[in-house]
């Protein structure tokens, strides 16, 4: 595959984009969700769900929600989730040229729309039904947000970190 680049006399050059398989890319946003979602977890015991006295988002949900032995239950859909996002984010970037991960600059910026996006499409319908009052907590909106921020943030750092290992050396650079 191949993008554009700036030459030394200003025209525009093709420039190689690192392909990898889709196996690393499966394998790479795997250990970035898992660690990612990690991280995330450690933030969540420090900044708990107002009224659910000290949980975590991932345990207080799995209470919200009723199911029984909330922390078993909370701490593994938050793992599953964590790695199923991370692997999304590994096979997109594998497989769509445009978004593949380069670098760390790229992988934060593509890691920070993934914070967004999870924040949008998971956190908020599976947090608010069960207690909408949440949605007026605005400091809590606001860590939740973070939360999910900082999961995509670590999640591109550590795929761009992956990538960028396994490159090997570079070489046929434009100068």
């Amino acid at each position: 595959m191949s993008s554009l680049s700036s030459g030394t006399n200003g025209a525009i050059l093709p420039q190689k984009v690192p392909r990898y398989s889709l196996k690393k890319g499966i394998s790479f946003g795997a250990i970035g969700g898992l660690i990612a979602g990690l991280i995330m977890a450690g933030i969540g015991y420090e900044i708990p769900v107002p009224g659910m006295m000290g949980d975590p988002f991932f345990i207080s949900t799995a209470d919200m929600w009723k199911m029984s032995d909330k922390i078993v239950v909370g701490w593994s859909l938050h793992i599953v989730t964590s790695l199923a996002i991370g692997v999304l984010f590994g096979v997109i970037t594998a497989r769509i040229t445009i978004l593949r991960v380069t670098g760390f600059p790229k992988g934060l910026v593509l890691g920070a729309v993934t914070g967004l996006a999870t924040f949008i499409l998971v956190f908020l319908p599976v947090e608010i039904p069960p207690m909408p009052g949440l949605v007026s907590a605005t400091n809590f909106m606001i860590e939740s947000f973070g939360y999910n921020l900082v999961y995509g943030l670590v999640l591109g750092v550590i795929v761009a970190g992956l990538t960028l290992m396994t490159q090997g050396p570079k070489t046929n650079r434009a100068k």
